[in-house]
């Protein structure tokens, strides 16, 4: 929220309700760990029923900062937003360097952790167990968030919008948005719950009334309830402390936790498929919850916990989509090389850290990092195999394994990365007032064309001039899985043997990496978010073969696509990134350039393939600029298909 508030626009509002989605995400593990930590025999007081009510008012909260989100044009992204493994941090900068993690219910749990995460603007109880701690606050991040929608009015969309009547514990309120008044109620409706209001202790005034969260954590850490009438005081009815199962989370490698890892993720998976139009809220939310808590009652009967990792069908960790924050990339690259296995000698000492400790840390005595020098890093060196790392590779001199120890290497485009961001100072950059991937409706309609060919230099520089060795092979494992999708263009019942090619290990590594560093090469052209119409401008050029020379490049200075069929296998690429969940805004928003480009190759250069629906003139040439932009984005892959098929390209 470091964002000047003059400067605050609708893309930091919704880059701030994609943070709230991530901090409510973050919250209901660890409420839920503690309450299903408890030996249901011994707990005469019901805080186990307390704090899984506290879970449950906090998924509604979920349900609330994913409606806001879409009700401002944003997509919400449940997988993704879920802490990729614990211990996490909250979102942008709530509560900075609270350090949050899966426990059981302890004294300690509550004061420290629980009662801060809902920590009050409004101190209203005198209280000799908790102290404020001056930190930025929930409550503050959304009268940020509802300041800002009432200064912007903007037009609230109702697409994609859940209804929330069919929840138990909303009263029966939709809690669509549509005005700004409905945006208050909302927002109003968490933090009541959450802190209770600035004058009491409690989310409403029914009778009896209802206290917010923070106030129920310190009823059971005081041992009382608090009084109904001021002065409140823990002074009321006795509550006793429950027996619990004092376990850690379930390793990787174990069965049962791997079982409901599996389950948890399910359970993400149908909540996206919710807010996509495809399932029912009830269902998705609180249908798996009774599964998900008789595995875990299992697993603490065994003497561990779950551990909320969010895992694909394989049950592969998945990590955060690529983009965003620059620090929140290197997490994830360093994430992704780990993957499951165990951490050697130092543990996986990133996760936790904020951007500062990171730069600040020490590992086996050495500093992480020299802000400045990429290549001259510890990290770098150690990813690299290069002296004093490189020990089992046999490099002269080395006295430390590569990292990470007896696992594949990280890929050189990640390390390149790392290397690059090390480099630029470790920006914990874009900040959130440019976070959005894409604008529909803005960019130059007919910028100067030199852009477009440094751009396309750019990338045909890394892709294919001097690509790297693993490169060429991420590229060739990407096209040997897109192949199957020309068949599934042309014939529908060959789709699952393409989902299945791009499903693997290996290609799903192949399309994140590729994924990635297409996007940075084009928001490093054109900026972030990225224009559509100047991208739009950019590839009906290429398309058409209508670029200039490129005077850098003497001995091929046009810029145009060789093969026909590689703007399909292009297409290709981009329709797996959405299904991977891979940048999916950005793969969505990138099919109308790739249309707009094939559909212009088609029409306007000689014996490539056949195009229909556009007359081979200027005015064919506006119509197709409008056509790519007026195509829903839910149509965008099928329409790329369905001119593969047209095409001629791929008869006999």
């Amino acid at each position: 929220m470091s964002v000047p508030t003059e400067k605050r626009d609708l893309a930091w509002v919704q880059e701030s309700l994609r943070a709230a989605v991530e901090l409510e995400m973050s919250t209901i593990p660890p409420y839920l760990y503690a309450a299903w930590s408890i030996d249901q025999a011994q707990d005469p007081s019901s805080c186990a029923d307390t704090i899984r009510g506290i879970a449950v008012e906090e998924m509604l909260h979920l349900a609330i900062a994913a409606n806001l989100l879409t009700a401002v044009r944003g997509k919400p992204d449940f997988v993704h937003a879920a802490p990729s493994a614990y211990p996490t941090q909250l979102p942008t900068h709530i509560h900075e360097g609270l350090v949050v993690d899966l426990a059981s219910l302890s004294k300690d749990v509550l004061l420290k952790t629980f009662m801060v995460i809902e920590e009050p603007m409004a101190h209203l109880v005198d209280d000799d167990l908790f102290t404020p701690t001056g930190a930025h606050l929930i409550g503050q991040f959304y009268a940020d968030v509802f300041d800002t929608l009432a200064a912007l009015k903007p037009t609230f969309s109702t697409a994609g919008q859940v209804d929330l009547t069919a929840v138990p514990i909303t009263g029966a309120q939709k809690l669509t948005i549509t005005t700004i008044d409905e945006a208050r109620t909302a927002i109003e409706l968490i933090t009541h719950q959450g802190e209770g209001t600035a004058t009491a202790p409690f989310d409403n005034a029914d009778n009896p009334p209802e206290l917010a969260h923070f106030y129920k954590f310190a009823q059971i850490a005081h041992g009382a309830e608090l009084t109904p009438t001021k002065p409140f005081s823990y002074t009321g009815n006795a509550i006793q402390m429950p027996v619990v199962r004092d376990v850690t989370p379930a390793p990787a490698d174990l069965p049962a936790g791997k079982a409901f890892d599996l389950a948890y993720s399910r359970l993400l998976s149908a909540l996206q498929d919710v807010w996509d139009g495809k399932g029912d809220l009830s269902d998705a939310m609180f249908g798996a919850m009774p599964d998900l808590a008789t595995q875990a009652e299992a697993l603490f009967t065994a003497g561990h916990g779950p551990a909320f990792r969010v895992v694909d069908a394989n049950g592969n960790p998945i990590g955060p989509p690529p983009g965003g924050s620059r620090f929140a990339r290197v997490i994830q690259i360093l994430d992704n090389a780990l993957g499951s296995a165990p951490a050697h000698t130092h543990g996986a000492f990133w996760r936790g850290l904020t951007r500062d400790q990171f730069v600040a840390k020490v590992v086996l005595a050495k500093p992480l990092l020299a802000i400045g020098d990429g290549a001259g890093s510890n990290l770098v060196k150690a990813l690299r195999g290069q002296s004093p790392f490189g020990k089992d590779q046999g490099v002269p001199g080395a006295t430390i394994f590569r990292m990470p120890k007896n696992l594949p290497p990280a890929s050189d485009i990640d390390i390149d990365f790392i290397e690059s961001w090390i480099d630029d100072g470790c920006p914990d950059a874009p900040s959130v007032d440019a976070t959005t991937t894409v604008s529909l409706t803005t960019g130059a309609f007919r910028p100067d064309p030199a852009d477009h060919v440094a751009y396309f230099r750019d990338l045909d520089d890394w892709a294919a001039w001097h690509a790297t060795p693993d490169t060429v092979d991420k590229i060739n494992t990407v096209q040997g899985a897109n192949l199957l999708w020309l068949d599934y263009a042309i014939d529908a019942t060959h789709e699952q043997a393409w989902v299945d090619a791009i499903s693997t290990d290996t290609a799903r590594a192949a399309f994140t990496a590729l994924a990635q560093r297409q996007q940075q090469t084009v928001e490093a052209h054109y900026g972030i978010p990225v224009p559509l119409l100047t991208l739009l401008d950019g590839y009906e050029r290429f398309g058409n073969d209508g670029l200039p020379d490129d005077p850098l490049r003497p001995s091929e200075p046009r810029h145009n696509m060789d093969s026909p069929v590689m703007w399909f296998l292009l297409g290709a690429f981009a329709e797996a990134c959405v299904r991977l969940r891979i940048a999916a805004e950005f793969w969505t928003f990138f099919q109308r350039p790739i249309l707009c480009g094939l559909l212009n190759d088609g029409l306007f250069r000689a014996d490539r393939f056949s195009v229909t629906g556009f007359p081979s003139t200027a005015e064919g040439r506006a119509d197709v600029f409008a056509f790519v932009q007026q195509v829903a984005d839910a149509d965008l892959a099928g329409e790329i298909r369905s001119r593969y098929a047209a095409s001629g390209l791929g008869a006999g």
